[in-house]
């Protein structure tokens, strides 16, 4: 046992008396706990001694002053008993004011002294009063704008919902739509494989699938083209003279090159064709 173990344990049997002090369970904790409270309760102790002592003294003062005055009063003749009904009820009032505003004694300057330090405080809870109300405005003004903004999103919010159910029809149809494509593209998607799987067995040439088709047709529309001008270009050869070997020369490279591409024109046409 340590000696602010020894201090706690000491002070907890003053406490408790002629009582047997409640078991606790024995650590540091508990221990600085203890002592803390004890410290404290000291402390209390100490200031409510130093008040009973003070009011003490104040009650000696009060009786010695209240036998001086007494003595006082006495001497030229005025008691309680001397005094009117109306007098005893003014000495009362003028008591219980002093007690009220807790002045030292009942002259005049003590009144005065504490009727000023009551109007300062008065001023004080008048100014709490004020921001108080200025405050209660604040909040009244913002519950208001509060309750407008509540009524505008409750109505969005009916407004948001009476669309959601009138758009949900049509969000059912978009949806079974897009599934009706994807269903269709997926059906395409497995006949298209089906179709080249029966290309592939049956030998067909890549050539004569339709891209393969388009692109010769694209082809064979160009060289329709080159050809006009050859034709236009051999017919103008026509009108020269026979005798210029020349010419001839040059018309027979012509009616060969015609000749080849009429005859490159022709199988193309007959692939197409296959």
């Amino acid at each position: 046992m340590n000696k602010q173990h020894q201090e706690v344990q000491v002070w907890l049997e003053g406490m408790f008396g002629d009582q047997s002090v409640p078991a606790y369970e024995l650590n540091k904790f508990t221990v600085d706990t203890l002592a803390e409270i004890m410290r404290r309760n000291k402390r209390a102790e100490k200031h409510n001694q130093l008040l009973i002592h003070d009011h003490r003294q104040k009650a000696d003062e009060y009786t010695a002053e209240s036998v001086r005055l007494g003595g006082i009063l006495e001497s030229i003749g005025m008691t309680s008993t001397s005094l009117s009904q109306s007098g005893l009820m003014s000495l009362r009032t003028l008591a219980n004011l002093a007690l009220t505003l807790n002045t030292v004694d009942a002259s005049e300057t003590s009144f005065l002294l504490a009727l000023g330090q009551l109007e300062e405080e008065l001023c004080r809870v008048d100014e709490a009063r004020r921001a108080l109300q200025k405050s209660i405005l604040s909040l009244t003004r913002n519950i208001h704008i509060g309750r407008l903004k509540h009524a505008d999103l409750t109505k969005a919010l009916g407004e948001l919902e009476r669309r959601s159910v009138e758009d949900h029809g049509e969000m059912e149809r978009h949806a079974r739509e897009t599934q009706f494509i994807r269903n269709k593209a997926k059906e395409y998607r497995s006949h298209t494989h089906k179709m080249e799987g029966m290309l592939e067995r049956t030998g067909v040439e890549p050539e004569v699938y339709h891209q393969a088709l388009t692109e010769r047709a694209q082809a064979l529309e160009r060289l329709k083209q080159e050809i006009v001008p050859l034709k236009k270009k051999l017919d103008s050869y026509h009108g020269l003279v026979p005798d210029a070997i020349q010419a001839h020369m040059r018309l027979d490279e012509l009616k060969e090159q015609v000749g080849d591409l009429e005859e490159e024109l022709r199988g193309k046409i007959d692939l197409m064709q296959v």
